[in-house]
């Protein structure tokens, strides 16, 4: 008898890991588990039909902590994310049964008590997207760990080949101000000033939410009506029909933030996105400089791209297909993220 996946967490469409999880779960039905059973925070995550489908499709089960079955010493326990898995009391429910249990944090700082259980050894692998992640954290030297990346599921983003009629730039995040350098909207039109207005839009979501409306004030002192501005809702349109809308994946981001890895790029490159960014992030091992994807330096290099991207149209939408080319097959390999989970599950 083989090993039992016990994840102590539940599919998503908002959140990274979530999603994360939702692109993960059919690599992890094809490692050779006797079951692979989603462990729930609480009853109200199964009033979503939808996730029920789709694992049922998967042959992956889900249920609650107590709902486990079939279970035994030496099967796995793996967290992403879940902010409750040490405040809860899920980690002391998978060392009681004598799991092993996997921890990946997926962030840039220490959840909840996560530090505290890491200590008191219930923690016996740690998991990272990327090395600035790790650089950040603080884990004792001793726990095995892995490096994961993220897996997106390239087929959800298929490529489209983009209308050249127009220039547009734009950005896919959630509604956080830490993501947003100070100058941003300037930051925006600085770069096109060589552009004709008419020719240029910008495209971000989410711009807000029904409860925050943070960026709105943070950005009031910025004249939105001299350029073509499309400023989004976060989840507005569905991230696929969005990133449709750009051809520029313009992302700038915030002088307190650094991007442990970049799931929203590698998306828009997916679908033929050129991105562009600052570089500190991991986003630039994410692309090859000046053939998938641009790491600018400063105001100057990005208005020199910028302008190259536009008048060069030829050059545009070959990198356009580059960019979804290299992203499918070697960002998100199939046959490579199931080398890194077998190697991490041992199987």
């Amino acid at each position: 008898m083989g090993k039992s996946l016990f994840i102590y967490g539940y599919p998503g469409s908002v959140g990274g890991a979530d999603t994360k999880l939702d692109h993960t779960l059919p690599i992890f039905t094809k490692l050779g588990f006797d079951q692979v059973m989603c462990i729930a925070n609480a009853p109200s995550q199964f009033e979503d039909e939808h996730w029920k489908k789709y694992m049922d499709s998967l042959g992956v089960k889900y249920g609650l902590k107590e709902e486990i079955k079939n279970d035994k010493k030496g099967d796995i326990a793996l967290s992403m994310c879940n902010p409750y898995f040490f405040s809860d009391g899920f980690c002391d429910h998978a060392k009681s049964k004598e799991f092993e249990v996997i921890w990946s944090s997926e962030m840039m700082w220490h959840h909840t008590k996560e530090l505290e259980y890491v200590n008191k050894g219930f923690v016996d692998k740690i998991l990272y997207v990327s090395d600035i992640q790790k650089s950040k954290l603080t884990y004792p030297d001793n726990i095995p760990s892995y490096y994961i990346g993220n897996y997106i599921d390239s087929t959800r983003f298929p490529f489209r080949e983009r209308d050249t009629s127009k220039f547009r730039l734009g950005r896919l995040s959630r509604a956080d101000s830490y993501k947003y350098p100070e100058n941003f909207p300037s930051f925006y039109e600085r770069i096109v000033e060589n552009i004709p207005i008419n020719d240029v839009e910008f495209h971000v979501m989410g711009w807000y939410k029904k409860d925050d409306r943070n960026l709105i004030d943070k950005y009031s002192w910025h004249d939105f009506t001299k350029y073509n501005w499309y400023l989004y809702e976060e989840n507005a349109i569905p991230s696929l029909d969005f990133l449709y809308n750009i051809d520029i994946y313009a992302y700038p981001l915030g002088h307190n933030f650094i991007e442990s890895w970049g799931r929203s790029t590698v998306e828009s490159m997916l679908t033929g996105c050129i991105p562009i960014f600052f570089s500190g992030h991991h986003l630039q091992n994410l692309i090859v400089d000046r053939d998938v994807g641009y790491i600018a330096d400063d105001v100057k290099d990005w208005t020199g791209i910028i302008d190259l991207l536009y008048n060069n149209t030829t050059l545009r939408k070959s990198q356009s297909k580059a960019c979804s080319d290299y992203a499918r097959e070697v960002i998100c390999n199939e046959e490579e993220h199931i080398k890194i989970w077998k190697e991490v599950f041992n199987v």
